[in-house]
């Protein structure tokens, strides 16, 4: 069946530390110089289920929406990289404190982090608070403001000829149109109160940012059903710049970048599998027609339905035989109104992401363009088109240069049981032999381990420990998160979390 309960509870265990690439700037740049957005190719890429935890409208759609099969998804990294003379520099425009939305300008300082320099754009600039509850602290680790626009991704089905799906439906998939999570140079932590001051955030010259890291609040390309996605060959497909709304040097705007993918599905049995093709494309399938971009609080909505609960807390199965009693996601049972003293049986709506709107899949109508290559569109910088129609350039493509992150090895089962015990060894001291510690793979790099084991005087000790592994350009890294309750007899039970550390450096 493609419904886990298990596999959604621990769909945490995917996100990592934000990772990051950045090159030193080789020089300041001057006033009123302007970026050059070149597009990476994505790497690391993964197929496994959809959960955004969002706390207003899960889409592990089998709790809220009935029996349904949880929703699947693709994920990857993805590096953008600034080769213009000028800095990306994005800030709040004056005046606005919005919790949900915020509108941004883009301006052409001498350095990167100064909001005085001349403003370039302002063509419907946003910025969207991401939800995805997966943590007790306030604001949760997840809880973050991304840029809107300035990257889009797709899944696209090959031709026939290349070996493209042969049967089924040719969709083009979106992703979750959730945005890049982007900060000042340095890490990937984009500000993460919802009331912040101001936001500040960009991309020196010169500069390499790798914005999909496999944290619950990246941009993914999920989708419902395997029917969509018949086997064959397919593309993820990056586009920087995709609308023409941030200003750059040159006459061009934006470039794509892509990767090719053999996806082996079976609908009937439930089970698939994505392998990425050696390898750099020497051409890219790039969708003419792009979904329509977001339009801000009173328009086009990605989280739509969804609402911060700053109370969340990872919540523990007490009673293995209470089927009610559900692991690792941010309320203890099915997630119903704010107020159920009024309405204590209504579910919360589903948040509508894309990946339960129709415009989450589109006919496909790509073209062949150099990797690499430039993307103009009807507007440049100044205008707002709705529906823009992209006229590839296969001349003069912007260079590209890979910029990618180590290789992450898989995980396994022994390998899981190993972390864990060294996390618990570190939280809690010696473990006793008879502790038991049960690992499955909830993905090719990450694991989740149900842990427990007592201790004199009635002291038990249960939980779950999540490990996987995550890159830079530098070093693989093995992470962890956990929340363990400890019970005493007549002592109030305490339970211990950790959420997204660095447990060590693999290679």
């Amino acid at each position: 069946m493609l419904h886990s309960r298990w596999r959604a509870a621990t769909t945490a265990a995917i996100a990592s530390l934000c990772a990051s690439a950045a090159i030193a700037p080789a020089a300041l740049a001057a006033p009123g110089d302007l970026p050059d957005l070149v597009q990476q190719a994505p790497t690391g890429i993964t197929m496994g289920y959809f959960d955004d935890h969002s706390r207003g409208g899960d889409n592990h759609m089998g709790w809220v929406a009935g029996p349904d099969s949880e929703p699947l998804a693709i994920s990857f990294q993805a590096g953008l990289r600034n080769t213009g003379p000028g800095v990306l520099q994005l800030c709040t425009n004056a005046g606005d404190t919005g919790t949900s939305w915020r509108t941004l300008r883009q301006t052409a300082p001498g350095a990167l982090g100064d909001c005085s320099g001349a403003t370039v754009s302002t063509s419907g600039l946003y910025s969207r608070y991401v939800i995805a509850n997966h943590s007790d602290q306030d604001p949760s680790t997840f809880n973050r403001w991304h840029v809107m626009d300035l990257q889009r991704f797709a899944l696209v089905p090959l031709p026939a000829a290349q070996g493209g799906p042969t049967s089924g439906a040719r969709r083009t998939i979106w992703d979750t149109q959730w945005g890049t999570c982007l900060q000042l140079d340095g890490d990937m932590a984009c500000p993460q109160a919802a009331g912040a001051a101001s936001l500040n955030v960009g991309i020196s010259a010169n500069a390499t940012k790798v914005t999909q890291e496999g944290a619950p609040d990246q941009a993914l390309i999920a989708f419902q059903g395997l029917e969509v996605v018949p086997s064959g060959r397919y593309q993820v497909v990056a586009m920087a710049n995709p609308y023409g709304v941030y200003r750059e040097a040159g006459t061009g705007t934006g470039s794509v970048s892509c990767t090719t993918v053999e996806i082996t599905s079976d609908p009937g049995a439930g089970t698939f599998a994505l392998q990425q093709v050696a390898g750099t494309p020497a051409q890219c399938w790039l969708p003419k027609t792009v979904q329509t971009r977001v339009t801000g609080a009173s328009g086009v909505d990605p989280l739509a339905g969804s609402a911060v609960d700053s109370g969340c807390a990872l919540y523990m199965v007490d009673d293995p035989d209470d089927a009610t009693d559900i692991t690792g996601h941010c309320w203890a049972h099915i997630p119903v109104t704010d107020d159920p003293l009024t309405d204590p049986l209504a579910p919360h709506p589903l948040a509508r992401t894309n990946v339960n709107n129709t415009r989450a899949t589109t006919a496909t109508d790509a073209v062949a363009v150099n990797q690499g290559a430039t993307i103009n569109v009807p507007s440049s910088g100044g205008g707002t088109p709705s529906t823009p129609t992209v006229v590839p350039s296969t001349t003069n493509p912007a260079p590209i240069v890979v910029i990618q992150p180590k290789v992450l090895p898989a995980m396994s089962t022994t390998g899981g049981r190993s972390y864990a015990r060294t996390v618990l060894r570190r939280t809690f001291g010696t473990l006793p032999s008879s502790a038991n510690v049960s690992c499955i793979l909830t993905g090719g790099t990450t694991a989740a381990c149900d842990v427990s084991w007592r201790r004199s005087g009635g002291v038990r000790y249960r939980g779950q420990v999540r490990v996987w592994f995550s890159s830079d350009v530098q070093h693989v890294r093995w992470n962890y998160g956990m929340s363990v309750k400890r019970t005493k007899p007549g002592s109030r039970a305490r339970t211990t979390t950790r959420s997204n550390l660095v447990g060590g450096v693999v290679s």
